[in-house]
């Protein structure tokens, strides 16, 4: 009969809780109060909130962006602040009115690479690779991962990073928690075992002789899709025996960046990687060797290019590069392109990619 009572006053005090969310002090046991304990989290929480907003996380060489409270308190549309663009709750990735009411659009249709015609979308032996080996990687690997929260969960992610090692697209893919889609060198392809890993889970063969045009229509495709793609923009993997190991980008990722304008560009920095595994040194990635991940506040192309920082580009002026011939079009825009990169790569090297 003692007992009884107890019980019942325990469950009316975590009812309380759940319905009223701490409104007020709720004791539970002795020297324990529910509400303090709630309020101490809220105000973590709080902190932690306006930390982010505040932080550049190392990332200063992408644009700042602020948007307007009247966007921030709309009801019919949700704030990603990882990917710095407004986002339609019903379509996962997609701006809202961006068909209709973005200039660039019209500019994308003469200067944007072309979608692919047929793609694959279900790569159900992906999911089990990853179920299997990233526990497994994690158990044995000494990784050091900063920044996750900045990878979006759902919607089209392009993850750009340095390239040191072959192990990079491993350790890229088993940090962002994505099933990513990295364009692979065709040299990949060509044996049993690896041919069916890479085909397995879904990475996309380039052909750099030809420009990789192929391999970008169907990373296009994969965007549009709401999917993630993994890229270096180095193009190829760094030979360089001594700091610092970044090459000069390629324009690849701003080319891929403008043809899905809603697509958020994360960079993501490895440290570590080639100690873990030197090309043409070990054959086997060495697990003990520690890594460093660093990801950084990423950024969509639509978002960078109306930033004073990034394109400084108004409404009228996308409608008026629209209006040029030809050859002019592609002038500005390859412009562009590289102004993006090299933002990009400067991101990167304050992240701390060596």
């Amino acid at each position: 009969q003692a007992r009884e009572p107890c019980a019942t006053e325990l469950i009316t005090c975590f009812k309380a809780l759940l319905s009223e969310r701490c409104s007020k002090p709720t004791v539970l046991f002795p020297g324990f109060s529910g509400h303090k304990r709630c309020m101490d989290r809220q105000h973590n929480e709080a902190q932690q909130e306006a930390h982010n907003r505040t932080s550049h996380d190392h990332s200063a060489a992408w644009p700042v962006l602020s948007l307007g409270e009247r966007l921030m308190q709309a009801k019919q549309v949700v704030m990603n602040p990882f990917s710095l663009k407004i986002l339609d709750p019903t379509r996962p990735g997609h701006s809202v009115g961006a068909e209709a009411a973005d200039p660039w659009s019209h500019v994308a249709l003469r200067s944007s690479i072309n979608e692919a015609e047929a793609v694959e979308l279900r790569y159900p032996n992906y999911r089990r690779i990853r179920i299997m080996v990233n526990p497994t990687m994690r158990l044995f690997m000494r990784l050091r991962m900063r920044g996750l929260h900045h990878v979006p969960r759902r919607g089209p992610v392009i993850l750009a990073a340095n390239h040191l090692s072959h192990v990079d697209p491993v350790m890229v893919i088993m940090a962002s928690r994505r099933k990513a889609h990295y364009l692979a060198k065709d040299g990949h392809f060509e044996s049993g075992p690896r041919r069916w890993l890479m085909r397995a889970t879904g990475q996309i063969e380039t052909n750099r002789e030809s420009g990789a045009q192929d391999a970008l229509e169907s990373a296009v495709a994969l965007l549009r899709a709401g999917r993630a793609v993994g890229i270096f923009p180095e193009g190829t993997r760094s030979k360089r025996t001594e700091a610092p190991y970044l090459l000069e980008a390629k324009t690849g990722v701003a080319r891929l960046a403008s043809s899905v304008p809603e697509a958020t560009v994360v960079p993501v920095a490895l440290q570590g990687t080639r100690e873990m595994m030197t090309p043409s040194d070990h054959a086997l990635p060495r697990l003990w060797r520690p890594v460093h991940i660093h990801i950084g506040a990423g950024i969509s192309w639509r978002s960078w290019l109306s930033h004073p920082d990034g394109g400084a580009m108004s409404d009228a002026d996308v409608e008026a590069l629209g209006a040029l011939d030809d050859a002019e079009l592609r002038a500005r825009v390859g412009t562009l392109h590289r102004r993006f990169t090299d933002q990009l790569m400067a991101s990167l090297r304050h992240l701390g990619a060596p």
